[in-house]
């Protein structure tokens, strides 16, 4: 192979190395909020990661549900008085404060259930919780979650969370 050809190839990979990590500095950019720039807590490792020592900060939108008597995905049965919520990925048992930012009022969940569905929701909150967030006439609020302990040992684990 010809010298020129060789220096071909060593600048395409060195190019293709630069997009690629041009890409990832902007995937962290436009995942903050705007006019914020990345901190630890939005340029954080995937909320699954092994050994992840940060909690899970997200800023986003809530609704409530309730279908009580009915079975969640971690096999329990929904009871609208329990203090519970669905969420995409984070392992069944793990206990989340959930903060109704429009109201200050806050509350902590564990997570028994998959979901929200709608992809512009970040939890779905059971009813008891979303009375005490005061948003079961809104519905869907603004809402900052905070991952605050992990699942107990006891607690039954899922691998067929959704994509955030």
């Amino acid at each position: 192979m010809s010298e020129k050809v060789r220096s071909r190839r060593g600048l395409w990979a060195a190019g293709l190395a630069g997009a690629i990590a041009i890409a990832a500095v902007a995937i962290v950019i436009f995942r903050s909020e705007p006019g914020q720039s990345p901190s630890p807590e939005t340029a954080s490792p995937p909320e699954n990661a092994p050994g992840q020592s940060k909690p899970l900060r997200k800023t986003g939108q809530a609704s409530w549900y309730d279908f009580s008597g009915e079975e969640t995905a971690s096999g329990e049965i929904m009871d609208e008085d329990d203090m519970t919520a669905a969420h995409r990925s984070l392992p069944f048992g793990t206990k989340v404060r959930v903060e109704n930012l429009e109201n200050g009022k806050d509350v902590t969940v564990r997570i028994n259930d998959r979901g929200p569905y709608a992809k512009d929701r970040i939890i779905d909150v059971s009813e008891e919780a979303a009375e005490r967030l005061e948003m079961t006439e809104d519905g869907v609020v603004k809402v900052r979650i905070k991952r605050v302990a992990p699942p107990d040992a006891g607690a039954p684990s899922s691998s067929t969370g959704q994509a955030d």
